[in-house]
């Protein structure tokens, strides 16, 4: 144990120097960022896919040209180039850029139909066929059924398969659900069919060429890094990048790889202890405030497990109880709102969801919700997640949600 404590501790003060590097940015006005200021960093069509494709047209009001979409493209050759795309070149000369490209009302089977979030296509070349990159931009909402299937069918029927390319553009580059890929004839490949690109390792380096590239203009290179921060914000990577290759060198040395790796395998083993702990403590206590029932349901006691939530409700309550749940496992996308205590009591539900939506149009309807929505801290593998559970944060973020809600289903019969 004597290693690992001594381990922590060295790593205690890397974070400590940190700390203080990042209140020296603070004082020099490096912290004001305007996507933030406006409460638009989560918003993936007007903030994210916005920005994105303003980059890449060519035609921008950045008067870059081509240059920002040709750095996009040679990225892109990097990833694809051992796949059967690895002969896709794409002309940026005459490309357009759409947002929402709409193509057409979804169909009955889920297998036609809706909106692209970025589709950019290549100017018509005499003797060539127009290219396109599809991009399917998902910051936290979930996967629809069949939704990259659909894109995948438009694709094979517009520009054809050897003339398209998919992309699955997340905060960490993981993998879509299956639901989203598998259609009636086929579930799409990985890294043939489509390609998982992540705000933190593609988006990131490619914008810190965009902005080298705009040394000479400087509010398009301003503007840029702010976007950059903003995404160093959401992917995690806001350590001083000295720190952090300081940090790497010192846990990658003979001496402290072992110990490292001992850490890094009881990772969820932690996370469950302390959410176990901590956040139960608190959660009771807004139970025992409010004079509410509160269940916690996890398997085995597992939080890592998806759909583990925990549940507050009146005594008097037989349809429906307020619910924060893990939609996804490892501890992530904990949303919240009022959960059915069984999907097929129909006639009772639409009551209880109509009644809602009479009073709000905030927020979302799914089989087992009446009412559902993202909480604010949803992450619950990052750092800053915990400063704010052990600081009390947390506990008034969830105790305000459930005052919401029990003030949204007053008079109505749950």
């Amino acid at each position: 144990m004597e290693d690992i404590k001594d381990l922590l501790h060295k790593i205690r003060r890397f974070i400590d120097e940190d700390e203080i590097l990042k209140k020296e940015k603070s004082k020099r006005g490096e912290d004001f960022n305007v996507f933030k200021i406006m409460h638009v960093e989560n918003d993936e069509v007007r903030t994210h896919s916005a920005m994105l494709a303003a980059l890449m047209d060519p035609k921008g009001t950045h008067s870059c040209g081509t240059a920002f979409l040709e750095l996009f493209c040679q990225q892109l050759h990097d990833l694809v180039c051992d796949s059967k795309c690895s002969n896709f070149v794409f002309d940026s000369t005459n490309a357009t850029v759409d947002v929402e490209k709409s193509i057409g009302g979804i169909s009955g089977d889920n297998e036609e139909g809706g909106r692209m979030d970025i589709l950019i296509k290549s100017g018509s070349i005499q003797g060539d066929k127009t290219k396109a990159i599809i991009i399917e931009n998902k910051i936290y909402a979930s996967d629809q059924t069949k939704q990259l299937y659909r894109y995948y069918q438009f694709a094979e029927q517009k520009y054809g398969l050897e003339n398209s390319l998919i992309l699955y553009l997340t905060l960490d580059g993981h993998s879509p659900h299956d639901i989203s890929v598998t259609g009636s004839s086929r579930k799409m490949k990985k890294n043939e069919d489509y390609f998982c690109i992540s705000y933190r390792d593609f988006i990131r380096p490619w914008l810190q060429k965009c902005t080298e590239k705009a040394f000479d203009k400087p509010l398009v290179r301003e503007t840029i890094i702010q976007y950059r921060n903003l995404l160093s914000l959401l992917t995690y990577q806001n350590m001083d990048e000295q720190k952090q290759k300081e940090l790497v060198e010192l846990l990658a040395r003979s001496e402290n790889i072992f110990t490292a790796i001992r850490i890094h395998d009881n990772y969820n083993r932690i996370l469950n202890k302390v959410i176990g702990v901590e956040l139960r403590k608190q959660v009771e206590e807004i139970a025992n405030e409010l004079r509410l029932e509160l269940e916690f349901q996890t398997e085995d006691g597992y939080w890592q497990q998806q759909y583990s939530h925990f549940l507050l409700w009146k005594k008097e309550w037989s349809y429906a109880k307020i619910c924060f749940e893990f939609k996804n496992a490892n501890f992530n996308k904990l949303s919240y709102g009022i959960r059915y205590n069984n999907p097929k009591t129909r006639e009772d539900n639409e009551n209880i969801k109509e009644r809602i939506q009479e009073k709000t149009h905030d927020g979302r309807s799914e089989e087992w919700w009446a009412y559902i929505k993202d909480f604010e801290y949803n992450d619950w593998r990052r750092e800053y997640v915990y400063r704010k559970l052990f600081n009390k944060d947390i506990q008034k973020e969830i105790k305000e949600c459930v005052q919401d809600l029990m003030n949204l289903t007053e008079g109505i019969t749950m």
